[in-house]
């Protein structure tokens, strides 16, 4: 159903409370609402004056702790002949935003956690996987090389699409390069909890940038 707006045509400036329209004017065009200063010789207080439709404006996307206001905005537009309604963005409770950026800091650890990162192997830097999954079969080829042959070697394709022939020292080095990169991401992740802990207003929330410090 249709809302409406009482308009003084003169500005045109908008008066009262958006609602239905009056009983009396129902089943008139809208050409005629816009303005029913017609009707001014029966009933006086409408002349300079018409009832507008209100029409919703595209809302605004929320960003990152960010929800859509109660509190409409209306706003004339004359040529049209409308009162668009819209509603701005607002900030979400100190402490429902401090959640809503921990969620997404952990997010972002987790996708650069998952990144990869290089590795120097022989003199060349190797692009090596840092998923829990490649960390895992390192240790596991570390553990086989060391239990069957220390000098034995492993032909493997790294999860970076590299070829490397592994021997214990290359695959304990791709291994540290794993973890340091994971120990990085973490530390970045709790040094950006620790900023939004200590946040102690809206302000000191938009001030953090929960893309910066990563590996």
């Amino acid at each position: 159903m249709t809302d409406w707006q009482r308009v003084e045509l003169s500005g045109p400036t908008s008066v009262g409370e958006v609602g239905a329209l009056p009983d009396f004017l129902v089943g008139l065009a809208l050409d005629t609402l816009t303005d029913l200063s017609l009707f001014a010789s029966t009933y006086p207080d409408l002349d300079g004056v018409g009832y507008w439709p209100v029409v919703d404006l595209p809302p605004p996307t929320p960003g990152l702790g960010q929800t859509l206001g109660q509190t409409p905005e209306m706003s004339i537009d004359a040529e049209l002949k409308h009162v668009g309604r819209s509603y701005h963005l607002e900030f979400l409770p100190l402490a429902e935003r401090k959640a809503v950026l921990k969620e997404a800091i952990t997010e972002e650890f987790r996708r650069r956690r998952n990144g990869g990162t290089t590795a120097s192997i022989g003199g060349f830097d190797v692009e090596v996987s840092t998923t829990h999954e490649a960390a895992v079969e390192l240790d596991r080829a570390i553990a086989k090389i060391t239990r069957t042959n220390s000098a034995g070697t492993i032909p493997v394709v790294t999860r970076g699409k590299a070829r490397v022939t592994l021997t214990a020292a290359i695959a304990t080095d791709m291994l540290r390069a794993i973890e340091d990169h994971v120990a990085a991401c973490q530390e970045n992740e709790n040094s950006l909890y620790g900023e939004v802990d200590d946040a102690e207003t809206q302000a000191d929330l938009t001030a953090i940038d929960i893309m910066a410090g990563w590996p």
